[in-house]
């Protein structure tokens, strides 16, 4: 669970609904008598979610590229790296679901899911900290959706829906983002104020 190096090719979902792709879940005491995933790393060619190939549009995008859920653990996922050629077709791409520490991840293209990223969740938003995220998230309706703190994200975010390439959700906390571009805006629901935003190009009008 912990030191080791895994490869994989590319892995393609299948029609069913709601599934998850691949998903790593601790679930099993190791050597150092306790349940986590620690100080790995992982690497996909790419994730390829059950919405199909080539869908019409991100409404046809199903299921979860990677679920990360260290719930069972005592110290859950933390300082792992993780790289994916791509993420595509999913409603959501990578989820960070609970006990996500300390991680990160890196891929040059999410494109075409529902949402690229989501960090947390309504009842684990303060267990999803200290991770770090770089790369491209093409077209897709969410960028990323956030319910952690203290996260890094060095994001270019394409087009999407209106005010949602970066979502601060009510729990999110300490997070930082720095990005070339967000042509879709963002919204901030947070309950603190503590977020912020660094963008090479002004955020919403222009004078070009």
């Amino acid at each position: 669970q912990g030191n080791s190096h895994f490869k994989f090719g590319v892995i393609v979902g299948g029609k069913s609904q709601g599934q998850v792709v691949v998903r790593l879940k601790p679930t099993v005491i190791g050597p150092d008598s306790s349940i986590n995933c620690h100080a790995a790393t992982f690497i996909f060619n790419g994730i390829v979610g059950s919405g199909g190939i080539t869908p019409a549009n991100t409404a046809e995008a199903n299921g979860i590229g990677m679920l990360i859920d260290g719930t069972l653990g005592d110290a859950g996922v933390q300082n792992s790296k993780f790289y994916f050629g791509e993420i595509n077709y999913c409603k959501v791409g990578l989820y960070l679901k609970n006990k996500v520490l300390g991680n990160t991840f890196e891929s040059p293209w999410f494109h075409n899911s529902a949402t690229a990223i989501q960090v947390g969740e309504v009842s684990t938003g303060s267990t999803v900290v200290s991770n770090m995220f770089t790369g491209v998230i093409g077209a897709c309706d969410t960028g990323v959706q956030v319910f952690g703190k203290n996260n890094i994200f060095i994001l270019n975010i394409g087009e999407g829906s209106p005010n949602r390439s970066i979502v601060f959700e009510s729990s999110a906390s300490g997070n930082l983002f720095m990005s070339s571009y967000l042509p879709g805006g963002f919204s901030n629901y947070s309950s603190t104020p503590t977020n912020r935003i660094i963008a090479s190009r002004p955020i919403g009008y222009e004078v070009v």
